[in-house]
This record gives C-alpha cells, structure tokens and sequence, in this order.
C-alpha cells in the first residue's frame, strides 16, 4: 500500500475506534458522574485528572504505533564502520583470499574528503540524459574519465558549476536493459556519486519507482527531473508532479524538478515561390530548475554529502564482503561435507547389514551438522540436530528403495566387483545421503542464517532426487578405493 493511501486508512481507523470508545463507554461515564455528586468536589477532581492522564496515555500508545516516529532523512543502516571492514578484509586475506580491490576502496574514503562532488545522471534509457550534460556543459563537453564496465562505459565531465564550485557530471549507461553484471557496476558507480539525477521523460513506470526507492535507501540527495515539459500542460506537469511527490511523501532527500533538453518543434516554413516546408528546430534547453536545486542542496553541507557518501561506500563494501565471506564459508562447509561423506562410506562399509537410523544414531551425523553450523556461525542445540535429523530419516525411509535400485545400477558400470556389490550398495547410499545433507544444510544456513528443521529436511529431499544419480557415480569411486584399501590392509596383516 502507498504512504499516502496508509496515511488515510489509519486515520479512518482511529476514527472508527475513537466512535466506537465513545457510544461504548457513555453510559457508563454517565452512572459515574450521577454517583461522583455525592461526593465532596475534591474527590471529583481527582478522579476527573486521573481519568484524562489515564485516557491521554492510552491515546498517545495508540497513535505511536499507528504512525510511527521517523526521522528527518533516510538512513541506511550502518552495517559496518571502517575499522570493522578492515578487520574483516584482514581476516579473509589471512585464510588466504585476495581482496584487494575492497582494500583499495576503503583506502580512497580517506582520501576522497577533499574531492569534487560526483552528480550522477541516472536514468533508463532516451530519456536524455547525455543531453542533458550537453546542455549544462555546452562550452566545452570534456571528458575527464571513462569507466568501463563488460559493455558499458560511464563517461565523467567537468562542470564549472559556479566561482565556489566544480562538480563532475557523470553520464551513467541507460539501466532498462543493462546487463546484470553492467547493472550492478552501475549501482556501484551511483553509490559512490554525492547526488543523484534521476531523469525521465513524464510520469513514472513502476520499475522507475523501483529503482528510485533503492538510490533513496542509500542516503542520498535524490533529484528527478521531468525532461520533455514541452509534451505537457503545465497542468499536466503539476499532477505528475504531485503524483510522485505522494508516492514518496515521507521521504525528505527527493526533489522534483521540470527540464527541458533535446527537445524539437516542428515549423512550417513558406519559401520565396510560395512553397511550405516543415523544418524541425531545437527548444531552448530548460534547466534553471534544476540548477537552482543542485544550489539548494550545495549550499547546506559539502562536508555532510561527503559524510552520506562514505556511509553509503561503506554499507556497499560491507554488502560485498558479505558475499566473499558467505563464499568463503561455503567452500570450507563442503571441505567438511566431502569428509564426512568418506567416513559415511568407510563406517558403512564396517556393518553387515546397515540401517536407515545411522543418520540419528552415528556420531558423523550429529558431528557434521555442528561443524557445518560452526563454519556459518550459527548457535544450534542438542534438540535442533535431533529434530532435522528425525525429519531425514524420515525422507531416508521412504526413499530407500529408490536410492538402493540406483545405487544397484550404477554399480554395474563397474565389472568385476563381485560379491562385494552387496555391502556397497549400502555405503553408496550412506554416502550419498551424507552428502546431500550437507549440501542441504548448506544452503539452508546460507539463506536463512539459522537452523531451520522443516526447511533443510524438505530441501533434503529435493536435492535427494535432483542429485542422485550424478552423485552415485563419484561416491561409488569413493567406496571402492575404500574397499581396496581394506583388502590391501588384511592382506598385508595376513602375510604378517
């Protein structure tokens, strides 16, 4: 639902109890004040104060959780200052993972203080955006910088914007159909900019509001401009306007500006024997608006759009590291899957006649999954591993003739095992249930950064069936060095 449409159906619902309160309690009000005459005028006054203390208190508990308290400007939560990033980039490059393109990131901040103020023009495509850095740098359009990204450039101008200032302009790709590599490069960029141009050509689509709502959720002066005003009414303009303002109505770093670049009127021209021609000319650009905000907004704090800035490189680095931690951690978590799937190979290959309770019963399965919990930093009880393992072995069961006809054919492809097929049927299936477990919970702890039973156990049973028969093969190979080892070890004993 839209702020504004929230705004008016809390009111209608204040309203609505604020009646219903009244008619309620009126007749009783009434029977307490015919009995309160009888009492001296002083008891009367207390009890009316204690009753408008009493009422007022509950009054303002409701109004405070219906319209909550927000705070002049948006902010991004600060997930990270710069001293925790360095100690996270200290402790990746210990276990031996290169970042140092964040390193140098981080590095800048320190230096970027002092730097011009980037204004990002951000925007889908057509909508004017390279005319409208022509326009405001028509003189001498020069390009200081091109950042490249897979197959997109963003192309950087300096712009004398006054005697104080000189702002650099930075012409972002059009994001409508960017790739998804280029388009995250392009969010990186505007991260990094100090004030954000938004320009469209009219009223806003929705992934227009979309991508509008995420450039404010990264704590930054945000100005749309309407380009091609000459298409509209004033009118018009007012109501797009207004309509864009109320979609945004709580958010106080938003400004809307009318411009008007790239434009062109038709003429019919008359020539000297009387012919008409239509010729095209160009519209005068339009774009003191806009200026007069970029103004606005330069002249309350250089040092505070610096200070929004960094915050919001910050929040972008720590995003990042994020990933190459989550990556880190599911690289470690699947050294100790495959581990735990040899020894699920190797202690079934001990037991005669194996059953499907090993996943609750054995110590390698309460093991794994605490280890794997520990490499995701995830807190798990007794309990929790008693439960998800339950849930298992219960999938395990149904599955069991499923998993051992597979296990049975693929054996097949291998000639000459003979008699040994039988205990190895049951510990490819062993190791194929440890390792679709541990993938499982792998994937599990990475979305939901908890334990959760139900979910890992029905994600268990999805890879179960997606996996089994890539699997079997690679942990058939596993079973067999396993089970030659073991003869080469008795014979080796029976020689001795």
């Amino acid at each position: 639902m839209r702020p504004k449409a929230t705004f008016i159906f809390s009111i209608f619902i204040t309203l609505v109890l604020t009646f219903v309160a009244a008619l309620f309690f009126t007749e009783y009000f009434i029977g307490v004040i015919e009995r309160f005459q009888q009492y001296p005028l002083s008891n009367i006054l207390l009890f009316s104060l204690t009753f408008f203390v009493l009422f007022t208190s509950i009054m303002w508990a409701v109004l405070k959780f219906i319209f909550p308290s927000k705070s002049s400007i948006n902010t991004v939560p600060i997930v990270s200052d710069e001293k925790n990033i360095r100690e996270r980039i200290k402790g990746l490059e210990k276990n031996g993972t290169p970042i140092n393109d964040l390193e140098d990131e981080l590095n800048q901040l320190n230096q970027n203080d002092s730097e011009k103020i980037k204004i990002a023009i951000f925007g889908e495509i057509n909508m004017g955006k390279s005319s409208l850095i022509a326009s405001l740098i028509p003189s001498n359009k020069t390009t200081i910088e091109v950042i490249g990204g897979s197959t997109q450039n963003i192309m950087r101008y300096t712009w004398q914007f006054d005697q104080q200032n000189q702002l650099i302009l930075e012409d972002m790709p059009g994001t409508q159909h960017s790739q998804i590599g280029d388009y995250q490069f392009i969010l990186d960029a505007v991260t990094k900019s100090h004030i954000v141009v938004y320009v469209c050509d009219g009223d806003l689509n929705q992934n227009q509001y979309n991508e509008i709502e995420m450039l404010l959720n990264k704590n930054k002066p945000i100005v749309i401009a309407i380009n091609k005003i000459d298409l509209y009414t004033d009118e018009d303009l007012d109501k797009i306007e207004n309509k864009i303002k109320s979609y945004f109505v709580d958010k106080k770093n938003l400004f809307v500006t009318k411009i008007q670049v790239s434009g062109k009127e038709k003429l019919v021209a008359i020539d000297q024997e009387g012919n008409e021609k239509i010729i095209e000319k160009n519209l005068p650009s339009r774009t003191e608006s806009l200026k007069n905000r970029l103004q606005d907004i330069l002249t309350n704090s250089t040092i505070e759009l610096h200070e929004l800035r960094n915050r919001a490189v910050l929040s972008l680095l720590s995003e990042k590291l994020d990933v190459v931690e989550q990556e880190v951690k599911q690289q470690q978590a699947k050294v100790v899957v495959q581990q735990y799937t040899n020894k699920a190979v190797v202690g079934a290959l001990a037991t005669v006649s194996p059953g499907t309770d090993i996943i609750v019963q054995t110590y390698f399965g309460t093991s794994m999954v605490k280890e794997i919990s520990s490499i995701f930093d995830v807190r798990v009880s007794d309990y929790d591993i008693k439960r998800l393992l339950t849930l298992v072995q219960n999938q395990v069961g149904t599955k069991t003739p499923i998993i051992l006809a597979v296990v049975g054919n693929a054996l097949k492809a291998f000639p000459g095992i003979g008699t040994i097929a039988g205990g190895l049927v049951h510990a490819v299936a062993y190791g194929l249930i440890f390792r679709t477990l541990g993938n499982c919970l792998i994937k599990s702890l990475s979305e939901n950064k908890m334990l959760k039973s139900a979910y890992t156990a029905s994600t268990f049973q999805e890879m179960l069936n997606e996996n089994m028969e890539n699997s079997t093969m690679d942990i058939i190979k596993i079973a067999l060095k396993e089970k030659n080892k073991s003869r080469s070890k008795a014979k080796v004993e029976t020689t001795e």
